[in-house]
């Protein structure tokens, strides 16, 4: 219990917006619907992650009344820059494994 209490703690961390960070409502409903949806993208059996679901998409801005095709835009444009990332991450674990 204490080690899933210590792993929540850690994914609200992550999901907090930084203080020093100067984001209008509407781009800290972006930043939200980003991490929310964040946990619908396919997963690769060989440690690959996808892009968010435009059915995950759809379904978040109707319920909370985006529009889907400008969140989509704007959430595949952060999943473009955090899939880069991921890949680097991926690539520096896979050589330091091989040394």
């Amino acid at each position: 219990m204490a080690e899933e209490e210590a792993d929540a703690v850690d994914l609200a961390a992550a999901l907090e917006i930084p203080e020093a960070a100067e984001l209008s409502d509407v781009a800290r409903g972006y930043w939200s619907a980003w991490h929310l949806l964040s946990a619908d993208r396919p997963l690769g059996a060989m440690g690959g992650a996808g892009r968010i679901p435009w059915r995950s998409i759809r379904d978040h801005a109707a319920d909370w009344w985006f529009d889907a095709e400008q969140l989509a835009r704007l959430l595949w444009a952060m999943d473009g820059v955090y899939l880069d990332w991921l890949s680097d991450q991926q690539k520096a674990a896979a050589r330091t494994d091989a040394d």
